[in-house]
């Protein structure tokens, strides 16, 4: 059984050139993924022998599980097995006093019909996720279809997503529907900022440096396009 879908957020106020993504109000035994954690200064934690610490980290720290989805290529049938294993996972993490932050990397669809995408976007938001990027099918059916999908058939887009979209290597016309979803507090292309338990954490997002190698020929791109590899690397650093 799916859980239900939580209502959208509030737009997600864009500052500074970062976009602050609102606290979720999603249970917290709603999450799933692939747990790696981590150490982040902060308070003190439980140590455990999974812990990897990071170079000069210091005695106290916070846990931080990772997790995260991507390249499910419209396994819907799935979806009940990832839900239960976020949930899971997102238990271990909490009761072990570590904080969960929960990514989606891309390519939830391929190809297929309009409709897909706008499944894609109802499971996504089952997820409750801190942040999402794009891979290269997300733009499958153009830019039009993933940035307002369809209202006239009652299709969604990622207006309609309650998570903030990062991608930073994309080159983006004013014009085109991302820059709309910018402007709506939907979208950034440069980084986000997701509050938990008075700690701040920095999220990046990149698509394929490759991507306009992926796209089938005739998609209505509205002119975006991806930025070669080596100034990716720039930009994330």
């Amino acid at each position: 059984t799916l859980l239900p879908e939580p209502p959208l957020t509030t737009p997600l106020p864009v500052a500074a050139g970062t976009l602050s993504a609102v606290p979720s109000t999603v249970p917290p035994d709603a999450w799933q993924a692939q747990a790696m954690p981590f150490a982040a200064p902060g308070p003190s934690a439980p140590r455990s022998p999974a812990t990897l610490l990071l170079p000069g980290a210091p005695t106290d720290y916070d846990v931080v599980d990772l997790m995260h989805l991507n390249d499910y290529h419209e396994a819907f049938e799935e979806l009940p097995r990832i839900v239960t294993a976020f949930r899971e996972l997102s238990a271990k993490s909490g009761a072990a006093g570590h904080t969960p932050l929960r990514f989606f990397a891309g390519d939830g669809n391929i190809s297929g019909e309009a409709e897909d995408w706008d499944m894609n976007v109802r499971v996504l938001n089952r997820l409750g996720l801190d942040a999402a990027t794009t891979g290269n099918h997300e733009f499958d059916h153009g830019v039009p279809m993933l940035a307002y999908g369809d209202p006239q058939k009652g299709l969604r887009g990622l207006d309609q997503a309650n998570f903030p979209l990062l991608c930073v290597n994309l080159t983006v016309p004013d014009g085109s529907g991302l820059a709309w979803l910018e402007r709506q507090g939907r979208w950034s292309h440069t980084s986000a900022v997701v509050e938990r338990d008075g700690q701040r954490y920095g999220v990046i997002g990149a698509t394929t440096p490759t991507l306009s190698k992926y796209v089938h020929g005739g998609t209505d791109m509205q002119g975006v396009s991806p930025i070669e590899f080596k100034e990716t690397a720039a930009l994330i650093q």
